[in-house]
């Protein structure tokens, strides 16, 4: 965030949070991730320009970098990219696709090409079931683990 924007906002509501987007992701992942097993575990979370991806590791973050993506396989590229640098199993490991993304299911076919388990993650089941989905316009995946974190 800019200084200019961070004094104004700062002036303005000063009891205000001010977090990186991908915080509320991050920790509501590395909370739900601590009853996995020993795999490892990659969540994509897709928005319109870019990808966020997270490596968690015994419920542990190992990696988390976003991406500047400008379509779908743009997203591929960068998964499988960070897949093989991490050494991730095509069998034993697992990817979890999040977010609102309009081409998120065509990324779930393009991926299960190479990786046994992709998971595309229904924001209504994943948190419950929680009056913030069950309204008509689509809340942003980062938006609802903010709305549901201790952050």
């Amino acid at each position: 965030m800019e200084q200019a924007a961070w004094q104004l906002v700062n002036e303005l509501w000063p009891n205000a949070h001010i977090y990186a987007s991908i915080s509320p992701i991050i920790n509501h992942l590395t909370i739900k991730s601590h009853s996995s097993t020993d795999c490892c575990n990659m969540y994509v979370h897709m928005s319109k320009r870019a990808a966020d991806i997270i490596v968690l590791q015994n419920g542990m973050p190992v990696l988390m970098n976003s991406y500047v993506c400008q379509n779908t396989d743009d997203v591929l590229y960068y998964t499988l990219n960070v897949w093989k640098q991490m050494g991730l199993d095509q069998q034993s490991d697992e990817i979890y696709l999040l977010g609102n993304h309009s081409e998120k299911e065509a990324l779930v076919t393009k991926l299960g090409v190479f990786i046994e388990t992709v998971v595309d993650v229904n924001p209504k089941v994943e948190f419950n079931r929680s009056e913030v989905v069950e309204g008509k316009d689509e809340v942003p995946y980062d938006m609802l683990t903010l709305l549901h974190s201790n952050l």
